[in-house]
């Protein structure tokens, strides 16, 4: 454990950095025993899966960082390699910044070339096939979004967030691809999922909302109180009995999915702005701000 990965830790758990005087010794016993204090208050105060939760978290931000420190020392030692191999000499070129922009413009073409390759190919397929493929691209890109932050990001209350929501999102959805792969979708739920994408893909994030709340909240008759009061049946008595099914979410697995299925109409919400009448709660800052995406889009546009 290096010196500066022990600091992070002691400030992921709301401990000083440096004490006085402090060794590197010191400073990692102080972080086992934070480490271990801060198991025992939790499991006082909270259930063991929620203790379990946190420190997942804690771990996913960890590995984050880590691989973007590994990525930056690998950019640097590319930069050396280049600078040794021109034989240390410090040659200005007049056309490397056009050089650089027009390899970075060719980058993006062949990225947006290859994305409309994989939706053309996409449209080809069955409906719910689509909708894995058009889920799937939508974490591949919010993935590529967060490989692009910064190392100090991951530390900040927002980073954290960001990445344990990602790294929650993407393991709940393995269940829900792994059913469309074999087949296993209940009819009502592979519908509303279509439904769902088309309208994520018209950018009419309250339809979608509307779709989603179909599904996971249901328009079935929900028994509220006492449903027998006398010895004569009510009329329509079936449609409010124990055994009616009002919801989907009637398992944990189905209720993760369909939740993470929320989380990526968010998200799109900001990735692909749409105007604030077909938007769903705009610029609540859940993810991000809808509206200063909203205007980037629009000056990109002109």
């Amino acid at each position: 454990l290096t010196n500066d990965e022990a600091v992070a830790r002691l400030r992921t758990l709301g401990q000083p950095a440096t004490m006085f005087g402090e060794t590197r010794e010191d400073r990692i016993f102080r972080l086992k025993v934070a480490t271990k204090n801060f198991a025992i208050v939790d499991e006082t105060t909270t259930t063991a899966t929620q203790v379990n939760e946190k420190l997942l978290d804690a771990e996913h931000v960890e590995a984050f960082a880590r691989k973007k420190k590994e990525q930056s020392l690998k950019a640097k030692e590319r930069s050396l390699k280049g600078v040794a191999g021109d034989g240390g000499a410090e040659v200005v070129d007049d056309d490397e910044p056009e050089v650089v922009e027009e390899k970075a413009l060719m980058d993006a073409f062949a990225k947006a070339a290859q994305k409309l390759k994989k939706q053309r190919e996409a449209e080809d397929k069955e409906p719910i096939d689509q909708v894995a493929a058009y889920f799937k691209s939508l974490v591949a890109e919010w993935e590529a979004e967060l490989d692009a932050k910064s190392e100090e990001w991951c530390y900040t209350h927002e980073g954290r967030q960001s990445i344990s929501t990602f790294r929650t999102l993407k393991q709940h959805l393995k269940p829900l691809f792994k059913r469309i792969k074999r087949r296993l979708l209940p009819g009502d739920v592979e519908r509303a999922l279509y439904l769902i994408m088309q309208a994520m893909k018209q950018r009419n994030y309250k339809k979608a909302a509307d779709a989603y709340v179909g599904i996971a909240i249901g328009n079935a008759a929900w028994p509220i109180g006492v449903t027998m009061v006398g010895i004569h049946a009510r009329s329509a008595r079936e449609k409010i009995g124990a055994s009616s099914q009002a919801h989907a979410m009637h398992d944990e697995e189905t209720r993760k999915y369909l939740q993470s299925v929320k989380r990526l109409m968010t998200y799109a919400q900001r990735a692909y702005p749409t105007t604030p009448s077909l938007s769903l709660d705009f610029n609540s800052g859940v993810n991000g701000s809808d509206k200063a995406e909203l205007l980037k889009a629009e000056a990109r546009l002109g």
